[in-house]
């Protein structure tokens, strides 16, 4: 040959020679066998199921004039495996043609009878049917009914929004009287996305929790104005169609599939020779009838859109689908692939500027069925995603995959360019209230006097479904009620509606792990305990880690989202109405929350207890905050006579002959000002608990003194402040402006403090007025300083409750210093609590004491 690296042009037999693919050999020794392994990795989507050994390669000379040769028409050589190319082909090879002619190898009949599980198959498949495309095509244009085109806004239907109909908008519908906004012609940013990325002969994997929209986002790939993507489109699911407000245009086909697959599982098993075969051929049979059907449609309606297209495999399409399955049902693999290839090539001579894409919905559905019956490439049990992904993988089809989270171990060619997307955001409740309003007339209706309103923030589905709830509201019970009526109803049942499944799924996880002694399910439990106290106490907003095959268990269930950050995906819980839902559905497995949120703490505190003193002294503060919470409903003076009594209250005097500590009573408020603790957090957890942006936490200590109502939190404030914790309470029989404030101050020294000087800075740190001041008394930051200046002039602060909890104490004077004890200094009470007092701070808790007194050993 004259160079060392070969170019051969090479068709696939019953392929035009305008078609050609190329292949380049650099190896000058390379056999055959070299050849077919480099057209098999050129070319693998044209022979699915075949090993590149069993390719039959042919020896031609074949100008390139268009036609399609056969292989009874040409003169050809057989290549066989072992011979060298160079002497099979020659030193000169002649340009403008068709160099080799692959052949696809003859597809082995099955021996059904030596089978012995042949009796539990059908009968009429025993023998395949080989017939050519025409005869299917036209079989099926006769016996197949394809009916008209559903309507995206029927008119008779629109009435049935009554008084809420608005004017110059139109509601879609699916099924006899569905308000379905999955199918909304308003493109959404993600349907963008995917449009753009379907271009792509790619895997795109999509994946969000239930209810974030990522049917709504498939279907506007093909609803989106001037679309030319024709999208197929498969729900994986094994029931019914669900009622009572879910969509009722659940995949029948999809469930027929499942149906022949368990019926298969239990007689001959999946696993089984015979049970592979006929699942691979269900699966063949599913693709091949799905496909024809849009054949079918393009033929009858030469200007079918993609919007067309989708709305028929919702509304009446699907049982076109079933009559095509049913005629095609007695072919054998290898001819529905065929069929299915040849569809696929008709489907580019009937439509100009083609584009074709499938797209399997509730993949995690999917990847869940018959788990562990199918195989993947390194021989893992996997469920019926798998196949599923694998009978399409050889083909230039860009797949979209949506599910709420799953593992992708498919085979070789799916793992192969696969592109995560996951940016789904939650709506605001002022975006839910724009989206609504679009669609029906509010007028005399009051969202703001409605109490759950704010809980219809977070998926799209909860402002979807409220619209389809006000519908059938005003369908029942318009005439007799008012428009704000029917609103207060639709809400309520749309959030019973969606908190109940969300709750049943995670009190079945709960149930799984929280009560499993197996070590195994430690990891789960922790995250699920977490997640608990995350919602209890802080409102939800929490991060529970980097996304793994444990966490998005909460995904699945439909409580947690996958949301992206500069380091990578987490999971996060954050909706209001997901926090409830969390708190409803463990509350039965923590039946003392307070103690479970300690002994939680205190855990993090032990394994802290070798780290520096700052770092111990931030879980013991958590400890203290969390200790806090159990003195709820509890006087200020209640609180200090349980470490202290009487007679060791005492304040300091200046006499002539020098200092004194006299027996002092408690400031008058402190009989008054009662704990109302529920929780404690930063800045941010309050901005996104009441959806209000605080800047600082000045600004948080405003909006609690804004209504006495809030003043059920202990701030946890950033370290420019002084003070570890920071609560604002309300005095009983008080003006509202008038407040009192528990500052705390949290250590945890490996010796006891000894320094007077130090002792005297830890005091000054929880002095009201010294809060942004640093140890030397120098202003930290005089913004703040200004600011909370200002709000001082304009509340009457009655005192505080300053406590010190410093771990294991403070050591004996040697100069005569006041250290310690409880100290009324004006209208402030100042009380250090040690490690002699763990018994008492601790006393509902006892061994969190006994845990606390050996790590202080």
């Amino acid at each position: 040959m004259a160079t060392d690296t070969l170019t051969l042009f090479c068709i696939v037999s019953g392929d035009s020679t305008s078609q050609p693919f190329k292949v380049r050999i650099q190896d000058p020794h390379a056999d055959v066998s070299d050849l077919k392994e480099a057209i098999f990795e050129v070319y693998p989507q044209a022979f699915p199921n075949i090993k590149a050994n069993d390719l039959v390669l042919w020896h031609v000379e074949i100008p390139d004039t268009g036609n399609i040769p056969t292989l009874e028409s040409v003169d050809k050589k057989l290549l066989r495996a072992t011979t060298k190319l160079s002497k099979a082909l020659g030193s000169e090879l002649p340009e403008d043609t068709i160099h080799i002619i692959v052949e696809r190898p003859k597809a082995k009949k099955r021996n059904y009878e030596e089978d012995e599980e042949m009796n539990e198959l059908p009968s009429k498949r025993l023998r395949p049917v080989r017939h050519t495309w025409e005869h299917w095509l036209k079989k099926l244009h006769s016996s197949v009914t394809i009916g008209t085109i559903p309507e995206l806004y029927p008119h008779h239907l629109q009435n049935r929004a009554g008084r809420f109909r608005k004017a110059r908008s139109q509601l879609p519908f699916s099924g006899s009287n569905f308000v379905d906004l999955r199918l909304n012609e308003q493109p959404s940013d993600m349907g963008e996305t995917l449009a753009k990325l379907c271009r792509f002969n790619v895997l795109h994997v999509i994946f969000a929790v239930s209810g974030a929209g990522k049917t709504r986002s498939i279907f506007d790939v093909a609803m989106r104005e001037k679309s030319s993507m024709f999208l197929m489109y498969i729900e994986c699911c094994e029931g019914c169609p669900l009622t009572s407000g879910d969509e009722p245009t659940g995949d029948r086909n999809f469930m027929r599939l499942y149906q022949r697959m368990k019926h298969m599982e239990e007689t001959t098993g999946l696993s089984t020779k015979n049970g592979k075969a006929e699942a691979d051929r269900l699966i063949a049979l599913e693709f091949a009838s799905r496909i024809f059907h849009l054949v079918l449609m393009l033929e009858k309606k030469k200007d079918l859109t993609p919007r067309d297209y989708l709305l028929s495999q919702l509304n009446g399409g699907q049982q076109s689908i079933t009559e095509i399955s049913n005629c095609l049902d007695e072919l054998d693999y290898d001819t529905l692939r065929v069929l299915f290839e040849k569809a696929y090539a008709r489907l580019k001579t009937l439509v100009a500027n083609f584009q074709f894409a499938i797209a399997i919905d509730e993949a995690t559905v999917g990847s869940n069925l018959f788990d562990g019956q199918f195989k993947n490439h390194k021989d893992h049990g996997r469920g019926i995603l798998t196949p599923l992904l694998e009978h399409i993988s050889p083909y230039p089809i860009p797949v979209l995959i949506a599910g709420t989270s799953f593992t992708l171990q498919h085979g070789r060619k799916v793992k192969s360019d696969i592109n995560f997307i996951s940016d789904y955001k939650p709506l605001s409740i002022a975006e839910v209230e724009a989206y609504i309003q679009k669609y029906l007339d509010f007028s005399d209706c009051d969202f703001t006097a409605i109490e759950e309103w704010d809980y219809l923030a977070g998926r799209p589905r909860l402002a979807s479904r409220l619209l389809l709830e006000i519908v059938q509201a005003e369908n029942n019970h318009g005439e007799s009620q008012t428009k704000q009526w029917i609103l207060e109803k639709a809400v309520s049942t749309t959030l019973r509606a969606v908190e109940g499944r969300l709750k049943t799924r995670l009190q079945d996880l709960a149930e799984k792990y929280i009560l499993s002694e197996d070590p195994m399910d430690s990891l789960m439990k922790s995250i699920l305990e977490d997640l608990f106290l995350s919602c209890r106490f802080f409102g939800g907003s929490t991060r529970l880690g980097q996304v793994d095959d444990v966490r998005t268990r909460l995904v699945n269930c439909g409580i947690a989202f996958v949301a992206s950050s500069p380091n990578g995906l987490f999971i996060k819980v954050d909706e209001l109405l997901a926090v409830r839902t969390v708190v409803s559905a463990l509350s039965p497995f923590y039946f003392k929350p307070s103690e479970t949120l300690i002994d939680n703490l205190f855990g993090k505190l032990a394994v802290s207890t070798k780290a520096l003193d700052t770092s111990k002294g931030k879980a013991w503060e958590y400890l203290i905050m969390s200790r806090l919470l159990d003195y709820n409903g509890m006087s200020v003076s209640d609180l200090i006579h349980i470490f202290y009594d009487g007679s060791q209250i005492l304040s300091m005097t200046h006499q002539a002959g020098g200092n004194t500590l006299v027996p002092a009573a408690l400031p008058a408020w402190t009989r008054d000002a009662v704990f109302k603790v529920e929780s404690f957090g930063n800045a941010d957890m309050f901005s996104q608990l009441y959806n209000v942006p605080h800047e600082d936490d000045v600004d948080v200590i405003v909006f609690l003194l804004g209504d006495p109502i809030r003043r059920r939190y202990v701030l946890q404030p950033a370290d420019i402040m002084r003070p570890d914790g920071v609560y604002i309470g309300y005095i009983n029989g008080r003006p509202s402006g008038h407040y009192w404030t528990l500052l705390f101050s949290a250590k945890f020294l490996s010796t006891a403090m000894s320094s007077s000087k130090t002792i005297e800075e830890d005091k000054k740190s929880t002095k009201w007025a010294l809060a942004y001041h640093n140890k030397r008394g120098d202003v930290s930051n005089q913004t703040l300083v200004n600011k909370l200046q200002g709000l001082q002039r304009t509340k009457d602060h009655q005192g505080s409750l300053r406590i010190h909890f410093v771990l294991p104490g403070l050591s004996s004077s040697t100069d005569r210093s006041d250290r310690g004890g409880c100290r009324v200094e004006g209208d402030d009470v100042v009380m250090y609590i040690d490690k002699s007092m763990l018994g008492r701070l601790f006393q509902s808790v006892p061994r969190i004491a006994e845990g606390l007194n050996k790590l202080l050993q």
